[in-house]
């Protein structure tokens, strides 16, 4: 019985992935038609099973693949322009992080000469 469980389980994620072969289908049917022998751990599969055999068949318009590529190619336009935007927003965020440590540098090393004419005695600078 583990096994056949085991099995099922396996089929099971194989229809869930979209890669059961007709074969794999028929065989979840037959299980799944007989109600009792069914284990309460695959009571909730079952359903959803039974649920997703039973939806209408979709009619896919014919001019949907077209109308899908151009919406696909707009977006990827869309994206293209957006990651431009954020090159030169970085590209100026660097700029703007190299000036800054320059203009420090440059204050530290020229900056920290002391004056000639600066009067660093409190006798002579209080006249």
């Amino acid at each position: 019985m583990n096994e056949e469980i085991y099995q099922i389980k396996q089929l099971l994620n194989l229809y869930y992935s979209g890669l059961s072969s007709q074969i794999d289908e028929k065989c979840l049917d037959r299980y799944f038609a007989d109600m009792k022998s069914v284990p309460e751990e695959l009571i909730v599969d079952r359903d959803l099973y039974i649920a997703s055999r039973k939806r209408p068949h979709i009619e896919v318009p014919e001019d949907l693949g077209p109308q899908l590529g151009l919406l696909i190619d707009h977006l990827e336009r869309q994206e293209h322009t957006h990651n431009r935007g954020r090159r030169w927003i970085t590209t100026g965020s660097v700029a703007a992080g190299v000036a800054i440590v320059i203009s420090l540098a440059t204050f530290f090393f020229f900056g920290s000469e002391s004056n000639p004419y600066e009067i660093t005695d409190p006798q002579i600078a209080s006249f």
